[in-house]
Order: structure tokens, then C-alpha cells, then sequence
């Protein structure tokens, strides 16, 4: 690939919710590769994402052994215990997996290619030390944080106390602060994306795809649809109808009714 003209692969880094499948969907459209079976091997679009997640399971599984490797148990760092500052760390330190160098050099078979995985925040370091650092570069995407709190709310990821709402603005803080500091210690070629901008200045996002990525973008091909933006009020009603759901039809409740009722009805309600 002639690194110094042709698209660059990308890396899109940021917290859950921040607007990281949208943005990947960008490429996506573009024919930036994900999977070589993106319905098997990526999870599907639904009323949160309509478009798809495009998160690679065979990624996802990497960032996870990756974890587990420098000493954290979990399956990621948003819904789980908080990763420490001391296991982060040392996650750059980890030895490679030949596995991995696999994945990368399946990757580096259908440039260019998108990554997309909110794990990457911790995980950046590890992988840039494998990459093709000539063709690649990172998009650290952010978001205003009581936006990302509201849609862990919509999404039922926390229960809407003051406790969880600093849990979150703080792992937010967290997950940039740990990309940053690696980027910035790696010397790794990135831009910086603000989520809000997609709506208030698609032209200086435009722009900065552009010239980061070695790409011909137009407004146009952002797909930015403001009715799937759940920020503020509309956001708020989401939530507060999503807990009179849950109040209303407790689990035991929904699972008796499915059982109970005819698959077509249930079909028929689902739409309505």
C-alpha cells in the first residue's frame, strides 16, 4: 500500500456512547473493511444503534486476553469493577500474542481497515507496537460526559443515583486521560473528534477526517441523523418511560406473557 497516499487505516478510540459506531459506519460505507462477515462477526443493529455496532468479535475477544494478561479479570472497563491506574499501566508492557501478530497481519490483507472497540482506550499501547505505524492512525472521538451518563441510563447500564453518575463521568475522564497519555508517549498520529460537532460543524469534521485519513469525504457521507442524537430532554423521557416499563412489566411479568401469548401477536405488538 503506498502509506503516503492511500486511505489510512484507522483505530477509533473512545468511551461507550460517545458516538463510536456512527463514526465507524462512516468508513464502513466507504469500504473500509471490519469483518469478514460483518453479520456473524459484528453485533447487529437495534433501536440503540440501528446502523450495527461494528465491533469485531475476534477483536473484542484480543482486547479481552490482553486484559486478562496484565492482571484485569473482567470482560471490559465500563460495566465492571474500575480498572487501576497501576494495571493500565501495565498493560503496554505485555507481551505480544503470536495470535495477535495474526490478527494483525489478517487485517493488513484488506486495507484499509476500521477498528473499532472502546477497550482500545487501555489497550492502544499494546497494539501500536504491532501495527504498520506508517499506514495507521487513531480517531479519539469524545463526547460531552452527562451524555454519555443519559445513555448509560437509556441503555439501563446504571440506575440514576449520584453515585452512579460520578462512576461514569470519572471512568469517562479515565478512558480519554489513559488514550491521551499513550498517544502522547507513542508519538501516534491521531485527531481529535468532538462528538457535538457532527451537528454544529459537519465541515470541521470534514476536514479533519480528511486530511488525517488521506481521504475525499463529503458532508454528505457523514450520515449524521439528529433524531438519533437521545441527548437532553428527549433522552430523559426515554429513561424515565424506560423504568415505568420495567416497574409496570417486571422480567417475571415479560417472560409469562411471551410464553402466554401467540408468536404473531407478539410479533404484531413489537411493531406497534
Amino acid at each position: 500500500m503506498d502509506n503516503k497516499n492511500s486511505p489510512k487505516n484507522i483505530l477509533i478510540v473512545g468511551m461507550p456512547r460517545s458516538g463510536t459506531s456512527m463514526t465507524t459506519n462512516i468508513f464502513v460505507r466507504q469500504g473500509y473493511y471490519v469483518a469478514e462477515d460483518l453479520k456473524s462477526q459484528t453485533r447487529q443493529g437495534d433501536k440503540d444503534n440501528p446502523a450495527g455496532y461494528f465491533e469485531a468479535e475476534q477483536l473484542i475477544e484480543a482486547n479481552v486476553s490482553v486484559f486478562n494478561a496484565a492482571g484485569y479479570p473482567h470482560h471490559n472497563t465500563w460495566l465492571f469493577d474500575a480498572i487501576d491506574v497501576e494495571t493500565a499501566n501495565s498493560i503496554d508492557n505485555v507481551r505480544p500474542e503470536e495470535s495477535h501478530r495474526a490478527l494483525v497481519d489478517s487485517y493488513n490483507q484488506h486495507n484499509p481497515w476500521v477498528w473499532k472497540d472502546p477497550r482500545l482506550c487501555y489497550t492502544l499501547g499494546y497494539w501500536w507496537n504491532i501495527l504498520d505505524k506508517d499506514s495507521t492512525a487513531v480517531l479519539l472521538l469524545r463526547r460531552n460526559p452527562m451524555d454519555i451518563y443519559q445513555s448509560f441510563l437509556r441503555m439501563n447500564w446504571r440506575k440514576g443515583s449520584e453515585e452512579d453518575k460520578q462512576d461514569v463521568l470519572e471512568r469517562e475522564i479515565a478512558h480519554i486521560t489513559a488514550a491521551k497519555k499513550t498517544i502522547e508517549a507513542l508519538d501516534i498520529p491521531y485527531v481529535e473528534i468532538d462528538y457535538g460537532k457532527f451537528e454544529s460543524n459537519p465541515k470541521e469534521i470534514i476536514g479533519k477526517l480528511n486530511s488525517t485519513f488521506n481521504l475525499n469525504l463529503k458532508v454528505t457521507d457523514l450520515g449524521y441523523d439528529k433524531k438519533l442524537n437521545h441527548k437532553g430532554f428527549k433522552g430523559k423521557i426515554g429513561v424515565y418511560l424506560r423504568r415505568l416499563k420495567s416497574f409496570l412489566f417486571p422480567h417475571w411479568l415479560r417472560s409469562f406473557i411471551k410464553v402466554m401469548l401467540p408468536k404473531f401477536l407478539l410479533e404484531k405488538l413489537k411493531k406497534n
